[in-house]
């Protein structure tokens, strides 16, 4: 496990200036360093305290000349005056952050079992991106749940913001389940960020929901860059707009999806999704080689798109047709087809 000053060198730029900003019972704590050593000796202290719920750092490069708000000092209690660093305050991103947090009551520590799940879920992330040929990430525990961090480069635009956003997006709607959350919140600039090596306390310290204290779990040999393509395939990977209707004949009806999986047999997460229905299927119709991936989309007009994520399985292209043929296919085998349309699109 690394310490403080580990994790700083891992995370921060050398010789940028970032900020520490704390979470305590009295309110909020902040200063801009340059110096790390500086940094570590005061998070040593803050972190000591038992009224502070937690430690955090600005994971993009900072415009410099806001070292002279607190020049490599913490000020306890900012006022309504003090100003903390903005998205316009970012002079570069360094880092993609993934931030999965188990489904728990508000303001209590995970669990045993609900921080593993997310540091599990964490793997399959991780994994999934894998296949994309993302490079391997910083992996972390959070203290309550998990992080991947992924090397960037990348101007702070909001081209950039909008293109993080929504690859955060498609990654908690493939992801997010009923017992983590893919945290989509994470695409400012000026986002600050657990600095491990100090403990979260959230709620009171308790043989159940205990205080832990966040911890870097895998550095992989070489830090690669995500490239911007990259990213984009992944936030475009999901339709966000119908698909080309086919057309029908007069007498057909339009399919309502989840009836359709019920029918089947097709087990299923369902989610709102753009203007319509996300159906994430427990397994893959499409593979015997993974049981995850597997989604339908029924949008508000009726329009129903079905893929896999997996690269293996087409990495989210359109394949309802399929999907259709192999059950409807199968049925038809042993029944004699219904009359009218199939309400194709």
């Amino acid at each position: 496990m690394i310490g403080i000053r580990s994790a700083l060198d891992l995370l921060i730029e050398t010789g940028a200036v970032f900020e520490i900003r704390a979470i305590t019972d009295s309110g909020i704590s902040s200063g801009y360093y340059d110096s790390l050593e500086k940094a570590e000796a005061d998070v040593l202290l803050l972190d000591a305290d038992r009224t502070t719920t937690g430690i955090y750092v600005t994971l993009n490069a900072v415009n410099p000349d806001l070292l002279a708000r607190r020049a490599n000092r913490i000020k306890i209690r900012l006022s309504k005056k003090d100003s903390t660093t903005a998205d316009s305050d970012i002079i570069r991103r360094r880092w993609f952050p993934i931030d999965i947090d188990p489904v728990r009551p508000s303001g209590v520590s995970s669990s045993e079992e609900e921080h593993e799940n997310a540091l599990a879920k964490a793997d399959i992330i991780k994994e999934y991106l894998s296949e994309l040929c993302w490079p391997d990430p910083i992996c972390a525990d959070s203290g309550n749940g998990a992080h991947l961090l992924y090397r960037v480069d990348l101007p702070n635009e909001p081209e950039i913001r909008d293109l993080i956003k929504d690859a955060l997006n498609t990654l908690s709607v493939l992801f997010t389940d009923s017992k983590c959350v893919v945290d989509t919140a994470n695409f400012n600039a000026a986002r600050i960020w657990k600095l491990y090596g100090t403990v979260s306390r959230k709620g009171d310290n308790t043989p159940t929901r205990s205080h832990r204290r966040a911890a870097v779990t895998e550095t992989p040999p070489e830090i690669c860059a995500v490239t911007c393509d990259q990213i984009r395939s992944l936030a475009t990977l999901l339709p966000k707009d119908e698909p080309v209707k086919q057309t029908r004949r007069k007498s057909s009806q339009p399919i309502d999806l989840g009836t359709w999986l019920d029918t089947h047999g097709l087990s299923y997460e369902q989610k709102p999704y753009a203007d319509g229905t996300i159906f994430i299927l427990d397994e893959c119709p499409f593979s015997t080689a993974h049981k995850d991936g597997a989604f339908a989309i029924q949008f508000s007009s009726g329009g129903i798109f079905a893929g896999c994520h997996h690269n293996s399985c087409g990495s989210g292209s359109q394949r309802w047709q399929e999907l259709r043929e192999i059950y409807e296919g199968r049925r038809m085998n042993h029944q004699k087809p219904s009359p009218g349309g199939d309400g194709a699109i």
